[in-house]
Order: structure tokens, then sequence, then C-alpha cells
């Protein structure tokens, strides 16, 4: 038993629990990565939608009307264009990082190699819309804008790029919750003996 005069006063339940504390999970790492995926899917969803209603203050309207798709890839439509996919990218991104955040938080390892792909694919449509914007606009702002969604990404695309390595050295214990023969037989067994035969 302990004497330093301080553990003296408290109860022995309480220096129980004091020196019985389990280290933190490994796997509490990856349960944040997936909170932070899926914040930032919910962010990513909600700032596309208000750019999509919003845009139409934002930008003057094309000086022609587009009835062929190739002309979208015009010099004057080439920042629209940029801009129109990179909001479809940020929508479809976010939802796909908020539901892999959740399954992080479920400690499932493919969550993180879902979250991952997903991140360097909006690295990806981020680089390309900042290069268009600077290229063909040049719209500096936009490009700006691209550029720290590019560096944001590459953040979530290294978290869950550990966060899956976390659970591949770490797997989750399996699902008590599932039943097979094994379980089967137990619970007959223990029924058994309550029976007495």
């Amino acid at each position: 038993m302990s004497t330093d005069p301080a553990n003296q006063n408290q109860p022995e339940s309480a220096q129980d629990s004091i020196e019985t504390d389990a280290p933190q999970s490994p796997r509490a790492f990856s349960s944040g990565t997936g909170a932070v995926c899926q914040f930032t899917g919910i962010i990513y969803m909600a700032l596309a939608a208000i750019y999509w209603f919003a845009s139409g203050r934002l930008h003057l309207p094309v000086k022609d009307r587009i009835d062929v798709i190739t002309e979208y890839l015009k010099p004057e439509n080439i920042v629209f264009t940029m801009a129109t996919l990179n909001v479809l990218a940020g929508f479809a991104g976010g939802f796909a990082l908020a539901a892999f955040g959740v399954g992080l938080q479920g400690e499932q390892r493919s969550s993180g190699v879902g979250a991952m792909v997903t991140a360097i694919l909006l690295v990806i449509a981020n680089i390309i819309g900042a290069v268009g914007c600077v290229a063909f606009g040049p719209a500096w702002f936009a490009a700006f804008v691209f550029t720290v969604a590019a560096a944001a990404n590459t953040i979530l695309f290294l978290l869950a790029g550990y966060s899956s390595a976390i659970l591949k050295q770490h797997p989750p214990p399996p699902d008590q919750s599932i039943v097979d023969d094994a379980w089967i037989e137990e619970y007959h067994r223990k029924r058994r003996e309550r029976r007495g035969f």
C-alpha cells in the first residue's frame, strides 16, 4: 500500500482506479482523424452548396450563351468551368470524406484507405483548378483558394494514411455481437448447466 500522505486520505477504490488506469488505445488517433474527416466533409458540402447558390452574384454572366459542351473549354469560359468542376468535386468529395470519417470512428481500416483516395483526388482537382485559374484568368483569388484547399486535403491525406497504418498494426478486437456456432454452443451449454442436466 502506498505511504504517500497525499494518497492516505483517498479511499482505496480511488487509489485502485488511479493505479489501474489502462493506457489509451493506439486506435484513438484513428477515431480522432475520423471526426476531423467527417467535420471537414460537412464543411466542404456546405461551402459548395453556398457557393453554388451565390455564384450568380459573385461572377459576371458569360458573354455568349453556351450551347456546345466544347465551348466550356474556351479561354474566356475556362475559369468558370474550373470553378464549377471544383464545386462538384468539393461536394462529392465532402460527402465521401464525411462517410469515411464515420467509418474511421468505427475503426474500419478500409475507411482510412477510402479517405486517402478521396483526399488525393481532391488535391489533384484543386491543383488543376489553381493552374487553370492562373493560366487562363488570371484569377488570383480563386487560385489562392484552390491552393489552400489543396494544402488542407494534403494534410487529410497524411492523417488518413497514418490512421490506416495504425489500424493495420493495431486492428480492433473482433466484433463481440456476432452470433456464430461457438457462441450458440456456449449458450446451450450454459442453459443446460442452469437446468441441471
